[in-house]
């Protein structure tokens, strides 16, 4: 799609609707003569086009989104801060909230001046990664039905409304088996599959596609990102009463050498306990992808918060905890909906921090927390969680107090205890220190 701003069809303004577009820009970069450039959409090949300029062609790169985080279609605003800190920490310039008003070129250079809502600035290439429609032109003249998106309808053995010819790939409409509404995927597993399936039908076989929860997966420099189902803005779109949680926790043993951080947030209906969607990230993809893989094929089952508490996984320390970061997902989510965890993420936390003169009840050990001490002073209170009951007369009862921990466990913990005691106003912040620290490192530095 190319937006419809003045200078949206200037040579040096590349699409990537094709291979011809991907080989006009790798023969550009191929030059040498490209040393800085810009990207329009956050979206999955936003992204992907920006870590390839940045990481394979050291192209100094802004990434430009209407929208206030990345991969708006396809994260919820917690992960989706994971992404956008991993892609500031490898030199991309992130503009959010952000509209393109015009491209320039100067005639003399051939560079592009971009020319957006917040500020002005000059490139030598810009990408437009903003979105694509379904190609559905040939489909239209030929009277076949188009759903509501404007991309092609068709039947569950991919039939369109002319019984003889079949459709898939990104130009159909797909059930979506978790909000039940029908859509555009734009997803090259879904388009192999439609294809084997439309390949049996022809041949006279009896093969069915039943729709899609979504499952998507994204390397992004150091970090893999994973999703299937919804978001929590879809599912509230949808007519859901959505309600989250956010972990974070080692996707092996602790004490395995090779283990990494993995942050999921798991979202589910509030009424019905339905999980809706999964979230994750981490740097080691594998084990991003089989969380999200496992829940990915429940999901079209109607699984729920209790089922994925209890879900059965493997258990070896090079691969995974004994209580695995799935079922802790599943745990907290169901203290959400219990009302026993009364929590704040970890973003909204670092700005009513900065803005407010609140206070954090820190519950890790002394050495641990001295730090933090020293940096804000009055505002940070230590009291480690094995001494809260003999100690509970030096936290204050009449002011908010934000619980934090390594991970957000212990933190809970404390925070049912305070609430056995009279003390209700506190927050747990969801996925403790972990969380803060990757995204946004500056408040621990």
């Amino acid at each position: 799609v190319r937006p419809p701003f003045p200078g949206a069809d200037l040579p040096r303004v590349l699409t990537v609707s094709d291979l011809h577009d991907a080989e006009t820009i790798k023969k550009l970069m191929a030059t040498g003569k490209i040393g800085k450039a810009a990207v329009i959409g956050a979206g999955a090949i936003g992204l992907e086009i920006t870590e390839a300029l940045t990481d394979l062609w050291g192209v100094t790169t802004t990434l430009i989104e209407m929208e206030d985080q990345v991969l708006p279609t396809l994260l919820g605003k917690c992960i989706a801060r994971v992404a956008a800190k991993e892609l500031e920490k490898h030199g991309v310039s992130l503009l959010l909230e952000t509209k393109v008003m015009a491209i320039a070129e100067d005639g003399d250079t051939g560079r592009l001046t971009v020319h957006t809502s917040r500020t002005i600035f000059d490139v030598d290439i810009v990408v437009l990664a903003a979105g694509v429609r379904p190609n559905t032109e040939l489909a239209r003249e030929a009277g076949l039905a188009l759903g509501m998106s404007g991309a092609i309808s068709v039947d569950r053995r991919l039939r369109t409304s002319d019984p003889d010819i079949y459709a898939g790939g990104d130009c159909i409409e797909v059930r979506n088996l978790v909000s039940g509404e029908n859509t555009p995927m734009a997803l090259g597993s879904l388009a192999n599959r439609q294809g084997r399936i439309i390949a049996t039908n022809i041949s006279g076989g009896q093969s069915h596609f039943k729709g899609t929860v979504g499952t998507f997966c994204l390397k992004l420099f150091d970090f893999a990102i994973s999703k299937a189902g919804l978001t929590y803005r879809q599912a509230r779109e949808t007519g859901f009463d959505p309600v989250y949680a956010v972990v974070s926790q080692v996707d092996h043993a602790h004490f395995y050498p090779s283990s990494e951080m993995l942050y999921i947030a798991l979202v589910a209906d509030r009424k019905s306990r339905k999980i809706l969607g999964i979230e994750a990230a981490g740097k080691n993809g594998d084990a991003v992808k089989a969380r999200v893989d496992t829940v990915a094929v429940l999901l079209r089952h109607g699984l729920d918060v209790d089922e994925v508490c209890s879900l059965e996984t493997g258990y070896a320390p090079p691969f995974a905890s004994a209580m695995d970061v799935i079922n802790n997902a599943g745990n907290a989510l169901d203290n959400i909906l219990a009302g026993s965890n009364r929590p704040i993420d970890a973003a909204d936390f670092l700005y009513e921090f900065a803005r407010k003169n609140t206070r954090v009840l820190d519950i890790r050990g002394e050495k641990e927390a001295e730090p933090y001490k020293e940096k804000y002073g009055a505002r940070w209170l230590n009291i480690p969680q094995n001494q809260l009951r003999r100690r509970i007369s030096e936290i204050p009862a009449d002011e908010p107090l934000f619980l934090l921990c390594d991970t957000g466990p212990r933190s809970y913990e404390a925070q049912v205890f305070l609430t056995s005691q009279g003390l209700t106003n506190t927050r747990n912040i969801q996925g403790g220190l972990a969380m803060i620290k990757v995204t946004e490192p500056e408040f621990v530095s």
